[in-house]
Order: C-alpha cells, then sequence, then structure tokens
C-alpha cells in the first residue's frame, strides 16, 4: 500500500533532476562572475594566447665567453628576477643565450628559458626585468640601436612558466594604482610609441598583464618624472615643472594616485637639469637635482631637504667649483638617523651627510659597488668586471653581494 503523502516515481525523479540542474547552476555562478568582472575604469583588453616555456636548449656559444647578468629587479625582499645573458660576437651578428632566474627567497635562483630566449642581434641587447610581483614580470626586449625604444614586451604571471606577449601602446585608463604596478612618463624615449607626450599624464604598468594604461590623475606639473616605484611608506613621488612659474615643483600622492599634493622647490639658479631625483625614510625626503657640470656628466647641481614629508622644503646644497661631491651615479640613498649617502659617477666612493645634505664626508662602501638603484626589496648596485657583480642592500648601507647561477 502506498503511503497517503508519498508522490508518484515519475514526480520524484522530476524534482531530483531540477534540484541537480539548480545546484549546478548554483557552483557555475562564481565562476563565470570572475570570467566577467572587469573594472569600471579600465579598458576592455582583449585576450592575448599565452606561450608555454620552451624547453631549454643546447647551445654552442663559446664557453670562453663571459656571462652575466644583465638586469635584476625584486618585488619585495624575497621575490625577485634576474635576467641572465650570454652572447659571442660573430662575423655578422651577436649570438646571445638568455635566461629568467627567479628566486622567492632573496638568495636561491631557478632558472627559465622563455620565447625568443636564444636569438642574433646586430648589437647588445639593452633588455630589461621588470618585477610587478612575486610570481608576475615583464621582459622589455630593446632594439640595440635604441636604449629606451622597445621592440616588444613579455609579461608572465606565473614565475616564467608561460608568457603573453603584451603591446606597448597605453590604453584605456585607471583611476588609481594597484599594488605592484610602476609609474612611468611617456616622455622618456617613448615618441615612437605614445603620441601624447606633453600632456602631463603617468603611465601605469599593470600587475596582472604587464598592460600599460593611463593614470586618470595626475599631479599639476609639466614634464612629469615619476619615481617608478612608490616609497618604503606607499607614497608616490614625482617632480616637473609648475606650469605657472616655470619654477621646479615636487608633487606625492598617498591615495594610489588619486590625488596628488604639489609642493614648490625654493627659488635657485637652475643649470640645466637632467634628472630630480627623490628619496625619503620617514618624514625625511630630499629631493636631488642632477645635470652637466663643466667637467662632469652627472653633476651633484643641488639638494633640497624636507623634515615633514615633503609639505616644506629647503636648499641644503648648491654646486661649485670649491664644494665636494662634485658628481652622483644613480640614487641618492636615504640612511636611517638622517643620513643621506651619494654615490661618485667614476670612483666607488660614496659621499656621506648627516645635516640634511648641508655637508658631506667621503667614505667606502663595504663592497666596491656603484650607481645604486631602489627597488620595492631595497637597493641594488653593481660592480665592474668582468663579469658584472651585483650587490644588495635592504638599507642601503650594508652592502652583500649576490650569487647567481654560472651556467644556465
Amino acid at each position: 500500500m502506498t503511503e497517503p503523502d508519498a508522490q508518484p516515481p515519475n514526480r520524484r525523479r522530476e524534482k531530483l533532476i531540477g534540484l541537480g540542474l539548480l545546484l549546478a547552476v548554483l557552483v557555475a555562478l562564481p565562476l563565470i562572475s570572475t570570467q566577467l568582472r572587469v573594472p569600471s575604469d579600465r579598458a576592455d583588453a582583449p585576450p592575448i594566447e599565452r606561450t608555454p616555456t620552451p624547453p631549454p636548449t643546447g647551445s654552442d656559444i663559446d664557453p670562453a665567453h663571459v656571462a652575466e647578468i644583465i638586469s635584476v629587479d625584486f618585488a619585495d625582499r624575497r621575490h625577485g628576477f634576474a635576467l641572465w645573458s650570454h652572447c659571442v660576437e660573430k662575423a655578422s651578428a651577436t649570438r646571445c643565450r638568455q635566461r629568467l632566474l627567479i628566486t622567492s627567497d632573496g638568495e636561491n635562483w631557478t632558472v627559465r628559458s622563455f620565447p625568443g630566449s636564444d636569438f642574433e642581434s646586430q648589437g647588445d641587447a639593452g633588455d630589461d626585468v621588470v618585477a610587478l610581483g612575486k610570481c608576475q614580470v615583464i621582459l622589455d626586449r630593446a632594439h640595440p640601436e635604441y636604449h629606451f625604444e622597445y621592440h616588444f614586451r613579455l609579461f608572465s604571471d606565473d614565475c616564467g612558466r608561460t608568457w603573453v606577449r603584451v603591446p606597448l601602446k597605453p590604453a584605456g585608463s585607471i583611476s588609481e594604482i594597484p599594488e605592484g604596478a610602476t609609474l612611468a612618463s611617456p616622455c622618456t624615449g617613448e615618441r615612437d610609441v605614445v603620441d601624447d607626450c606633453d600632456g602631463g599624464r603617468l603611465i601605469v604598468t599593470m600587475p596582472d598583464s604587464g598592460r600599460r594604461t593611463w593614470l586618470a590623475t595626475s599631479p599639476i606639473l609639466e614634464d612629469p618624472s615619476p619615481e617608478s616605484v612608490p616609497a618604503d611608506d606607499g607614497a608616490w613621488w614625482v617632480s616637473g615643472r609648475d606650469p605657472a612659474t616655470g619654477r621646479r615643483g615636487v608633487a606625492v600622492s598617498r591615495d594610489q594616485g588619486r590625488s596628488w599634493s604639489v609642493s614648490r622647490l625654493p627659488r635657485w639658479q637652475a643649470r640645466q637639469v637632467h634628472q630630480l631625483s627623490i628619496t625619503m625614510r620617514g618624514r625625511e625626503a630630499y629631493a636631488v637635482a642632477v645635470g652637466p657640470l663643466h667637467d662632469v656628466r652627472y653633476g651633484l647641481l643641488a639638494i633640497f631637504h624636507s623634515q615633514d614629508g615633503g609639505e616644506t622644503w629647503e636648499q641644503t646644497w648648491l654646486a661649485s667649483p670649491d664644494k665636494s661631491p662634485r658628481s652622483i651615479g644613480g640614487s641618492p640613498i636615504a640612511g636611517p638617523r638622517g643620513i643621506l649617502i651619494v654615490a661618485d659617477e667614476s670612483v666607488p666612493v660614496h659621499h656621506r651627510s648627516i645635516n640634511g645634505g648641508r655637508t658631506f664626508d667621503a667614505g667606502s662602501f663595504n663592497q666596491p659597488i656603484s650607481w645604486p638603484r631602489r627597488t620595492r626589496g631595497g637597493y641594488l648596485a653593481t660592480a665592474d668586471g668582468p663579469p658584472r657583480s651585483w650587490y644588495r642592500a635592504v638599507d642601503g648601507l650594508r652592502w652583500q653581494k649576490m650569487n647567481f647561477p654560472s651556467g644556465p
């Protein structure tokens, strides 16, 4: 006998099928929404086919020729990338073999090939590696005759296992700078890629794709020159000219580029300024003007010091024939306890100031480094070879030599 409330078998089967379909839709919805989720202020970028990393290939490049690391960058203190290169000049071209090196502990390196890592060139390669995250990296492949004019860009978001080729021309805009991104000006040697060089706009390289897009809000400065990565406190710095007065000014954003605060530097007898480098530690900030002097290519022209995070500035240094240092090679270093360090352009010595850049004492680093450069993982510097050696210092003071695989 059938129970009074029991449903016929066909009816029960239909309900079970319906419940199964409903469950399948609920499971699929998050996946579908993830694929369709596009920020409203981002350009709708077409997908690019991924290229798997090619297997290592044999090479008949003469091992007597010296291999070296030509580019290094760190996303943080542990995660970094380096570009290993081994080139030999032939009768009509230079034959090269390159490999990407990857570290997740700051010391040990994994070796990977990438598309086009074995090639022939008509001159020295000017390739560059840029860290955008723990496993996000771009390789800019440069034309041998033009240092800034790149042939193309490769991007990987899985530590070099697969790659996509992305365009260099900026597209769309974004309202804020995401974590891991880099900032650039369109006017630094890229007039063949970017049409709008005089609009005062800035370009963001996106960490999730390697693509470049315009920042929606830029500081009101002409010829803007941004620091490519943020300061330790997350602030983004840009130098340029006040369009109303023509005076040098600096801008800072503490909300990922959504808004900018611009302050003018004290009026000074400006020489031909090639660069205005900004560095800071805590509330101590420095703007260092670099340009040619009578007998120096990268002269230390002027130093401006701020003790309130860049709100107000005072000039503490002005170049003159009887003052030292005369030159600066690489980035200025804001050290602990108010120390400012500038490395000499041509010799592995440094000059240290403990009074805001008013006076300097000459000294030597604990390693023979030159041309320091700041990254998200601390400072990097090189020493002449062959082969060229690389050094790293988190605080810019205590340098340690980096050890790379000798023969990827």
